[in-house]
């Protein structure tokens, strides 16, 4: 399970408390402020750098990469790095990613404006580190080009879509433009807390309905 943008995993604590027979949960966390000293600027970067230091072990299992947000960017990206590897993946899951972002968020002011006042509105009283720390990982989401590929992707949508912050509403948060092999799930919350939702709906019980 990959972290989300700011680089915590708090929001998958959870899944401690399910039962998924014969599986091992692996979470990755990379606090936003690890990036001063990384020269990783890329979800393709990232996704190389996270492969190198898995226990190599586990590819020789059937595996899922799974991530809310930038985390299911980077599971993606993971996914066809380790497919042109000829190592299969059983699937990515991915809560509320979306393929492509509005370009204008490469401007830092626009950005503010707009995602940190979507998050705290206090993160608008003065400029940081964290905050432009944050804006260089998250425009490594925004410039993004995922691959076409074949990865099987199960995409939980959030219904509820705030229109300023992505390009226009998409069904399949505009994977389908990059997967053929992909299922759709919509699921009545917002982008910040469909986790909690899905939580609350029990919609987990059925997340690993695969068979290797």
């Amino acid at each position: 399970m990959i972290h989300s943008g700011g680089g915590s995993v708090y929001q998958y604590d959870f899944f401690k408390s399910l039962s998924f027979e014969n599986l091992k949960i692996i979470t990755i966390e990379n606090q936003v402020l690890n990036d001063i000293d990384s020269e990783i600027n890329s979800i393709d970067k990232m996704a190389s750098h996270y492969i190198n230091i898995l226990d190599k072990n586990i590819f020789n299992d059937d595996f899922i990469l799974c991530g809310w947000s930038f985390g299911g960017n980077v599971a993606y990206a993971m996914a066809n790095l380790l497919q042109q590897s000829n190592i299969r993946i059983s699937q990515v899951i991915m809560f509320d990613s979306w393929a492509k972002y509005p370009e204008k968020y490469n401007d830092f002011t626009e950005f503010k404006n707009i995602w940190f006042q979507k998050l705290d509105p206090s993160y608008l009283l003065e400029d940081n580190l964290w905050q432009k720390m944050l804006w260089n990982r998250l425009k490594m989401l925004i410039n993004y080009q995922a691959p076409v590929t074949n990865i099987p992707v199960k995409l939980y949508k959030a219904m509820e879509v705030d229109p300023a912050l992505v390009i226009k509403d998409d069904s399949s948060n505009f994977w389908s433009e990059f997967t053929s092999n992909i299922t759709l799930i919509n699921v009545c919350a917002g982008h910040q807390n469909i986790l909690n939702v899905m939580q609350e709906q029990c919609l987990f019980n059925n997340l690993l309905d695969w068979k290797p």
